[in-house]
């Protein structure tokens, strides 16, 4: 019974391991989208900030190269 009783362990640490492993494995792919989804959010973020100012700039230019050609 002994025998039998330490090849089990044997093999259930093994595969402990591998399950916590994979487990730890999940934390990498799940930080990569977080910090990709933030970066998008965030140039979202920024374009509608300064979106505005980006098309007043656009406009202003406009009006001054049609000013200028007269």
């Amino acid at each position: 019974m002994l025998p039998y009783l330490e090849l089990t362990l044997l093999e259930e640490i093994p595969q402990a391991l591998l399950e916590k492993t994979l487990q730890a494995l999940w934390i990498i792919p799940t930080l990569v989208l977080s910090i990709f989804i933030l970066y998008l959010s965030s140039l979202v973020y920024f374009f509608l900030l300064f979106e505005p100012f980006v098309f007043l700039l656009n406009l202003l230019c406009s009006f001054m190269s049609l000013f200028s050609s007269f």
